[in-house]
């Protein structure tokens, strides 16, 4: 089965941030299940930013020490999003290499 990996080059113009884990448990999610697979209170979270007119969330990613961007794509306009890279990923060589 082939993949394919996209770069993605976004331009935002009204992001809710959400610098950590103690700005989603003033929202209502539990830290102690944040990375179960229990998505109700933060799409609830991400409802109402796109109800209150903002284009993206940024927030703690649940099961890595990274971030992510979430893009509310209704109504986001053509131009502020392209792809600038896709490339074919062979998995299979990949595991290899990482002993998977």
């Amino acid at each position: 089965m082939a993949f394919r990996l996209h770069e993605l080059g976004v331009r935002t113009e009204r992001t809710l941030v959400l610098t950590g884990m103690a700005d989603l448990v003033a929202l209502g999610v539990d830290e102690a299940r944040h990375s179960d697979i229990l998505y109700h209170r933060t799409q609830e979270i991400g409802a109402a930013a796109a109800f209150l007119g903002f284009d993206s969330l940024a927030c703690p990613n649940a099961r890595r020490a990274c971030d992510n961007l979430v893009i509310f794509l209704d109504g986001f306009p053509p131009g502020r999003l392209a792809v600038q890279k896709d490339e074919a990923i062979d998995w299979s060589a990949w595991r290899a290499r990482h002993g998977k």
